[in-house]
């Protein structure tokens, strides 16, 4: 078979992050591509958390919701993810769960997962499924072993002992289940895996970012974590301030001294951000702030997903002034903007927003090995002179920046409005030529704006649209849909949108646009863009990402 969907459901504590991190990497070097995507619950114990890892012979990164093998660890679990199995799921799980739900499913293959012996004590559940899993799909066992050598050994011998002989149950159990032998992927050893958060963080490190500020605000934590974990390899400052208030200010002041600082945060964050973003506009001061989407209002959803906050982005901060709002579709595309995010905040002098959300941050795949060089990290700074002028009025709008005590001229910055040299002004004119010089930028940016990506027919009657995270699951719905009367264009910049798109619009029949909110945002900033077009919806607005099959069952009603 080419892939497997497999689901694994059980209690907050039982380990289910754990058995993630372990196998993900063993999958991998195994020869497989991988997808896996988390389902959270917002509390430290109880509840329910699922775990879905695509293991595929081919590259397949779309969030499919029905699962081919499920394993759950609790009955919870096994009610919780019930819409996500089919009479021909494999079920596995403790004799204790999987006797609850027989009645309903008993036409369901079935394996009783054991995890204690007769007269001993009981073993890691979550590590006799890792084992198990490695067992189904035939793994060379000595995979397994190495990794866990690896994850545990600094917590002692007894662990890592005791977590071998839960492996090696599972493995054993899992050897004698068949038919889910999943085809090898040849072009395994091309690709790296990672996540989200780390695309994000490792884009910012080739794109120069030597300081980082934040406060901890789920789902954007990630990227701080994995980057103060590593700065002294990539010669980082991180600093956990103690508000988002703070963390953006000392975002500002670091640029204006010198450094490329980036500012990683949610919506609830973001908000209180809006003050210092403003800031930034009026002062001209690069800003690059990334920002993972979960739903709002308020707490809303913490650990869930949302494309909720693009008018949030479009429209934060008090006043008018230029900005750019970058939304990948892909980990490399994750990485490559937030690299780009930097040279142009820079060059600019502007803030730069890197949209994500919860399921792209922490959703693991593989992806062809990033590479630093082919992108030029560009560094905009002037030495002053005595007549150093940082708000010159300039036809391109922008002004040559300068750093204190690089060279000889006094910088100034003002968040009021200002002369040329920086000094606070109510003069008539200048107050309308600064705001004209500061939005002159636009029209260069819009210049070099990203064109969206398309795909699908080029005959097409219907054009899909989507941003950001929806990529791989639409551009897969479209291809198991094999309805020839399809296009599809994806954005990875939303802001600001190139000028020559209708030529896409014009083509179609009927304009569809697919996004994670209530109130289609994007369709709406297209309908008051583009209006000679019509711009419909398909919205998903619960807290859980689109699936393969939500896409093709819509497409079908068509």
């Amino acid at each position: 078979m080419m892939d497997i969907n497999l689901v694994i459901g059980g209690a907050a504590g039982q380990g289910l992050n754990t058995l993630e991190t372990l196998m993900l990497p063993v999958l991998k070097e195994a020869g497989f591509h991988l997808f896996a995507a988390k389902d959270i619950m917002s509390r430290i114990r109880g509840g329910v958390n699922l775990v879905t890892i695509r293991v595929a012979g081919q590259e397949k990164s779309g969030y499919r919701q029905k699962s081919d093998v499920f394993i759950a660890l609790s009955d919870e679990a096994f009610a919780w993810a019930e819409n996500r199995l089919t009479l021909a799921t494999i079920l596995i799980g403790p004799a204790t769960v999987l006797d609850k739900w027989r009645e309903k499913w008993h036409k369901n293959r079935r394996y009783v997962l054991e995890s204690k012996s007769p007269g001993a004590e009981p073993m890691p559940l979550n590590m006799v499924v890792s084992g198990l899993i490695a067992g189904f799909l035939r793994l060379d066992f000595s995979l397994l072993a190495e990794k866990n050598t690896l994850l545990f050994d600094a917590q002692g011998e007894a662990r890592v002992a005791a977590n071998q002989a839960a492996l090696q149950a599972g493995y054993a159990q899992g050897k004698i289940i068949d038919g889910l032998e999943v085809e090898r992927w040849s072009d395994a050893g091309e690709y790296s895996l990672m996540n989200g958060s780390q695309a994000v963080a490792l884009g910012a490190v080739a794109g120069g970012c030597n300081f980082l500020s934040f406060y901890p605000m789920s789902p954007a934590t990630g990227v701080a974590i994995y980057l103060a974990q590593r700065a002294g390899d990539f010669g980082l400052v991180v600093e956990q301030f103690e508000d988002e208030i703070a963390a953006a200010g000392a975002s500002i002041g670091a640029w204006y001294a010198g450094a490329r600082a980036l500012v990683t945060t949610s919506g609830g964050g973001f908000a209180l951000m809006e003050e210092s973003i403003s800031l930034a506009g009026m002062s001209e001061t690069p800003m690059v702030l990334h920002l993972a989407q979960r739903p709002g209002p308020a707490t809303g959803l913490p650990t869930r997903t949302m494309q909720g906050d693009l008018n949030l982005v479009l429209h934060a901060g008090h006043g008018e002034f230029p900005r750019v709002i970058f939304a990948p579709g892909t980990l490399a595309e994750a990485f490559y903007l937030t690299r780009k995010a930097f040279n142009l905040a820079d060059k600019y002098q502007l803030p730069v927003f890197i949209l994500t959300d919860q399921f792209f941050v922490d959703s693991y795949t593989c992806l062809p090995r990033l590479k630093a060089d082919g992108i030029e990290t560009t560094y905009h700074v002037v030495k002053t002179e005595s007549d150093y002028r940082r708000y010159e009025l300039t036809s391109s709008g922008v002004s040559p920046r300068g750093i204190p005590g690089h060279g000889n001229g006094v910088v100034i910055a003002n968040g009021n409005e200002h002369d040329e040299f920086g000094d606070t002004t109510e003069d008539e004119q200048l107050s309308q030529r600064m705001p004209e010089k500061r939005m002159k930028k636009m029209e260069a940016l819009a210049g070099e704006s990203l064109a969206p990506g398309f795909g699908g027919h080029e005959e097409y009657k219907i054009l899909l649209i989507c941003w950001g995270s929806t990529y791989s699951t639409v551009r897969e719905a479209v291809d198991v849909s094999g309805r020839d009367d399809l296009g599809l264009l994806h954005f990875s910049q939303l802001w600001p949108l190139p000028a020559d798109l209708d030529s896409y619009f014009q083509k179609a029949d009927r304009i569809i646009v697919v996004e994670e909110n209530m109130t289609g945002q994007f369709a709406a900033l297209l309908q008051q863009l583009f209006p000679g077009n019509r711009f419909e919806s398909m919205l998903k607005y619960n807290g859980r990402h689109f699936y393969v099959e939500d896409i093709v069952e819509k497409l079908e009603a068509l």
